[in-house]
């Protein structure tokens, strides 16, 4: 009887055991399958923030987020500490785009950056002014590129919602607001082609946040194509919109002011979307100019327009100077007659973050980004930072900080703002300084640098 009761208890305890062994087991399971989502999570190159380091299979399973042992990365690839405490308050910063309309595909690009840059700041713990964390939110008005909406908008932003930061898009819709704002202290960054009619001391908080000096034509490439080529008479091709007049009167203003020796013999407009440029093409061909500046043409409108200019018989130069178009786009259109064209962009990735950033928009949105996606994700930052470091919201404040702020970004490890030197057309200090080189298309879409104009 009692070896009976001695090995049942024996029995009764390798159950026992067999029992924690298997518990044992899967949690060792448990542990790997999270371990292996981590792994996988981190070989995706995407972008979407980790909030929490603790993840479990099924969450990890919903993110698309890159971690490394500091932690997540943002949108540039630079790992960061997540925040998982309270918000106080939200701040509002607002968006005046183009969302429908021709032009929406731009301020669509746009606002994708911006709401990156604000998911980046939140997921570090937003920002801190006078004591209380504010988490950051962007509200977007729709100007469906017309300078009266944008005025409107303005008057909204200003009048109902007492917004004292905004960023903004298309030159015209800037113009028709810059007042509305600087009378009521409001700090803007415009993406959009400078002038002294956008970047002056009669609007001291607004910024031009396009990579390059907006009168770049004139004064960084248009005086290299003079001398590489020999360039003396042009003609300027825009969609026929506000916007693209505004486009060709800074072209040519500025262009005479600094003296260059160009002969413009055509300012031409079109109807954006369209197959057929029998028109416009015959009269260019007639006047047969050294070259034709499509200065703000989409790239669509761009490469069918190059490939009737080529099947014509053109063989002047062909540049966009404005718009930063996919060379991609182009060759998919117009094949071999887009070998050639030139265009702002890069050959070659400026910079890890500019790559890591690229990839990740790629992978997201299934299409290649534009230089300026990266311009409004850093000067959002920018500002959201310089808000926190300054512990103020007093617009004039932060923008005279900014004005002066040297940052390792994207595309240049002394990224800065200028406009204020001595012989400048602008006398302040608020236009973005990056050099974004003039690329030529080559064959089968690729690329190469022609020359990186310094500003």
């Amino acid at each position: 009887m009692q070896s009976r009761l001695v090995r049942l208890t024996l029995a009764i305890g390798l159950i026992i055991a067999l029992l924690i062994g298997a518990i044992g087991c899967a949690s060792n399971n448990a542990t790997s399958t999270t371990t292996a989502v981590t792994s996988t999570t981190s070989t995706q190159g995407t972008t979407t923030k980790v909030t929490s380091t603790t993840q479990t299979t099924s969450t990890a399973a919903t993110t698309t987020s890159t971690t490394t042992a500091a932690g997540p990365l943002n949108h540039e690839g630079v790992a960061y500490t997540p925040y998982t405490g309270k918000f106080d308050r939200t701040f509002t910063y607002y968006g005046v785009y183009p969302l429908s309309g021709s032009g929406a595909s731009s301020g669509i690009l746009a606002s994708r950056s911006l709401n990156w840059a604000i998911e980046d700041i939140n997921a570090q713990g937003g920002i801190v002014v006078g004591g209380t964390r504010y988490k950051v939110q962007i509200q977007y008005l729709d100007h469906a590129q017309n300078a009266q909406k944008a005025a409107e908008a303005a008057n909204v932003i200003v009048n109902q919602y007492n917004g004292k930061y905004v960023f903004q898009q298309t030159t015209n819709c800037v113009m028709a607001s810059e007042d509305t704002y600087a009378n009521a202290n409001v700090m803007v960054s415009a993406e959009v082609i400078a002038q002294p009619k956008t970047i002056s001391s009669k609007w001291p908080l607004q910024f031009t946040i396009c990579l390059t000096p907006g009168t770049y034509p004139a004064t960084v490439y248009y005086p290299l194509f003079i001398k590489d080529f020999g360039v003396k008479t042009m003609a300027l091709v825009d969609p026929d919109s506000d916007n693209g007049r505004v486009f060709a009167a800074i072209a040519r203003s500025t262009t005479e002011q600094l003296g260059l020796p160009i002969k413009f013999v055509a300012d031409e407009y079109y109807k954006p979307g369209g197959q057929d440029f029998s028109p416009l093409i015959n009269k260019l061909i007639s006047l047969n100019p050294d070259m034709i500046d499509m200065v703000a043409c989409a790239a669509g409108d761009a490469a069918m327009i190059a490939k009737q200019m080529r099947d014509a018989g053109y063989k002047g130069l062909l540049a966009g100077t404005v718009f930063t178009f996919d060379p991609l786009t182009a060759w998919n259109i117009a094949g071999a007659a887009s070998t050639g064209i030139f265009n702002l962009g890069y050959a070659v990735d400026p910079s890890s973050k500019y790559t890591f950033f690229k990839q990740a928009y790629l992978k997201q949105f299934n299409e290649p980004i534009i230089p300026n996606c990266l311009s409004n994700y850093e000067t959002m930052t920018n500002v959201l930072k310089t808000i926190e470091k300054l512990n103020t919201f007093d617009a004039y404040k932060v923008a005279s900080s900014l004005q002066d702020l040297v940052w390792d970004g994207a595309f240049s490890k002394t990224s800065q703002y200028f406009g204020d030197e001595p012989g400048s057309i602008f006398g302040i200090k608020r236009l973005l300084k990056i050099n974004e080189p003039m690329i030529r298309f080559t064959t089968n879409g690729n690329v190469e640098t022609w020359e990186v104009g310094q500003y």
